[in-house]
């Protein structure tokens, strides 16, 4: 019989084809369809496309057969047991043919798929994709009979509409009819009614199944309703995380072994969905331009409340799209600032607090997003760091004076707090992302070296944060400090001095890093400028203050401490100690030269010298020797002269002016107290011994 049929189709004898088919009952009919679908024998559509052929509308048997076909093909199409391709190809034939159906075969198929709905039936839907073309259909026929009601095909098509979204619908078939809607053809109000619908069905989802819904609601969203949909999409994930900081460590171990959603899940989720977004927005700028809007709403209500982690990590991946790169970063550094000021208003004023007693807490958002980068969002990483230069670079410390090379005012409140804000987000990102570490020190090299008009500390304390937080990690980058040593003697004193100390616990675990600062500090001293001589003094002292030879004050005194990361590293070994002897005495004979250099250098000298007497109490004896070397130019041995020093020396006359040539003040103040330091660590070695000589004197007795 099919290959009959098939045969008067392919021959064009409608006449008997008609009468062929009219010689089939209903059951005869469904079962040659389904038998020839689902057991492969050919190819159904060319199958199909002679049945339909052979069913004309014009007449009421022709009308019922074809409503037959187009029944049984939907809910065969539905059991999921057709390739793609073969299903394909069936639907499109189906959908061409849909112009032909009459107004109650139409609504007798719409009915079918409300029905397929309520029960739960879309497995796959593969079928429902007719129902598109079905309303379309609908919507242009005049008047449609529905039982005992008459109504337009736009008021049905509202009408199915309605009834699709008020059901109840399956877990399995959400996605399913979230990616039919996008071919229906809809009202502003319909459209809606849909996008509301879908939203409320993320909580009927598990997590791993949302990126796909959510992606065939970006492309509903092509239709309108933009706003709409980032705001439920925003405020799903915001509950969702939540929840999941309210969970405690118990419940979160639980989820995992119940098979739940745990933490980890929810954060590869959002990162997929984020993805999905960004892509959506490359496609639509409409929806981007949406999302500024939405963004900048939050500048009005609770600026914490909208810049939440998952909003901070979609707008930071929408960011890298330079229409909107520009947009989204003034609006993140103005929502940041005005979140601070509305804290600082709230904390200095009682009525205030009283109003909006919301505590402030967007610094915790903002570095939650650091943290949840972690699980895969590459296209949030970038932004961060962008981000965390933006506020370091708005908001950072003012010259004093107009004096770039001198200290600098740290301004508080609102401004001080973005600054620190973004040093904390550069930290935390520099040790959770390896990808990025050698663009952070770039950029903070960058920043320390070319910003010569104005001050440069809160860089010098983001890299000095950086390396008390990781410095094993920091280890890995030692090639970028070397190349930073290169620019060392081009630095204001101020700024080098700075760089000095945040690099300087590196020093202890890195022999190449300290020969090549070495290296620096040596030529810094024999350099013609001033300012790269008291560099190179500065480096010096810093050294000495911190290799110390052992056997003087307790380690306590000059130990380094590390917040997380922490390196053991035995520096008080035989070994070391030998070392380190070694570094500070020839370090000690590049220092007498300091003496014979301008009376700026001399002082750094006279005012460091005592810190390292006190830090690395060894040295008391080459300390001292330097110093009476010094004082010996200037005391006069003669009885007759009283003071007995040699003042001339330390003054030059050049014309009318007068200059210090020597810091004699400075110079005795410094062996006034070297000498006292000294007195008190040989009374306390002193001490130390009678004490073992006592306790040895008392084991023997």
């Amino acid at each position: 019989m099919e290959k009959k049929i098939i045969s008067l189709a392919e021959e064009n004898k409608i006449s008997e084809l008609e009468q062929c088919l009219s010689s089939i009952d209903k059951d005869e009919l469904t079962q040659l369809i389904e038998n020839r679908m689902l057991k492969g024998r050919g190819d159904p559509a060319v199958f199909i496309s002679a049945l339909l052929r052979g069913s004309s509308s014009g007449d009421s048997a022709g009308a019922k057969r074809k409503l037959i076909i187009y029944q049984q093909c939907i809910t065969v199409l539905e059991k999921n047991e057709l390739n793609n391709k073969t299903a394909s190809d069936l639907v499109g034939l189906l959908r061409l043919q849909a112009d032909t159906l009459t107004g109650p075969a139409l609504t007798k198929l719409a009915s079918m798929f409300i029905d397929l709905v309520k029960s739960g039936s879309i497995q796959c839907g593969k079928g429902l994709e007719m129902l598109p073309k079905i309303l379309s259909v609908l919507s242009a026929e005049e008047t449609v009979v529905d039982g005992d009601n008459s109504m337009s095909g736009a008021e049905y098509k509202n009408h199915v509409l309605n009834s699709l979204c008020s059901c109840k619908w399956d877990p399995r078939s959400i996605i399913h009819l979230a990616a039919m809607f996008k071919d229906v053809t809809m009202t502003p109000e319909e459209l809606k009614f849909v996008v509301e619908k879908v939203l409320r069905m993320f909580k009927e989802l598990d997590l791993p199944d949302l990126p796909a819904l959510i992606y065939q609601l970006m492309l509903l969203s092509a239709k309108g309703q933009k706003k709409a949909v980032l705001e439920g999409i925003t405020e799903y994930f915001n509950e969702q995380d939540r929840l999941q900081r309210e969970k405690t460590p118990n419940e979160l171990s639980e989820d995992v072994f119940e098979g739940g959603d745990s933490s980890d899940t929810l954060r590869y989720t959002e990162g997929t969905i984020i993805l999905h977004i960004s892509f959506a927005i490359k496609q639509d700028q409409e929806l981007g331009r949406e999302f500024i809007k939405f963004l900048k709403s939050g500048q009005q209500r609770n600026a914490a409340s909208v810049l939440t982690s998952f909003n901070c990590a979609l707008a930071l991946s929408i960011a890298h799209i330079h229409r909107f790169e520009d947009q989204i970063y003034d609006i993140l550094k103005s929502t940041i600032l005005r979140s601070f000021k509305d804290c600082e208003k709230q904390q200095n004023s009682h009525w205030v607090r009283n109003i909006v007693p919301d505590s402030c807490d967007i610094e915790t958002n903002i570095l939650e997003t650091v943290q949840n980068s972690s699980f895969g969002w590459d296209h949030v990483i970038q932004g961060l760091v962008q981000l965390g230069f933006i506020l370091m670079d708005s908001f950072g410390p003012k010259a004093a004076f107009g004096r770039t090379d001198g200290p600098t005012t740290v301004q508080s409140g609102p401004t001080h707090q973005a600054c620190q804000l973004g040093s904390k987000l550069l930290v935390n990102t520099f040790k959770a992302h390896s990808m990025v570490r050698t663009e952070i020190l770039d950029q903070i090299f960058n920043r320390v070296v070319t910003k010569a008009t104005a001050p440069v500390s809160h860089y010098l304390d983001l890299l000095s944060s950086t390396v008390m937080s990781s410095p094993q990690i920091l280890l890995e980058s030692t090639t970028k400090v070397r190349e930073m040593f290169d620019y060392l003697s081009y630095l204001s004193p101020t700024s080098a001095d700075g760089l000095l100390k945040a690099i300087q616990p590196l020093l202890k675990f890195s022999m190449s890093l300290k020969d090549a600062l070495i290296l620096v500090l040596r030529k810094a001293m024999f350099n013609r400028q001033l300012d790269s001589r008291k560099i190179g003094l500065n480096g010096f002292l810093m050294i000495l203050k911190h290799f110390r030879i052992l056997g003087g004050l307790a380690p306590s005194q000059s130990s380094q401490t590390f917040s997380s990361s922490q390196i053991q590293v035995d520096i008080h070994t035989s070994t070391s100690q030998a070392n380190n002897e070694a570094l500070c005495l020839e370090i000690m004979g590049n220092l007498r030269r300091a003496l014979t250099q301008q009376a700026d250098v001399r002082l750094l000298f006279y005012q460091g010298i005592y810190e390292v007497l006190c830090r690395n109490t060894q040295l008391q004896g080459p300390v001292m020797d330097i110093l009476l070397n010094q004082i010996k130019r200037y005391y006069e041995s003669s009885e007759d002269v009283n003071p007995p020093i040699k003042l001339e020396l330390c003054i030059t006359a050049q014309g009318d002016q007068v200059y210090l040539s020597e810091p004699l003040a400075h110079l005795i103040c410094c062996i006034q107290l070297c000498l006292i330091k000294t007195i008190d660590i040989q009374m306390n070695n002193q001490t130390k011994l009678m004490m073992m000589t006592t306790l040895i004197l008392v084991k023997q007795n």
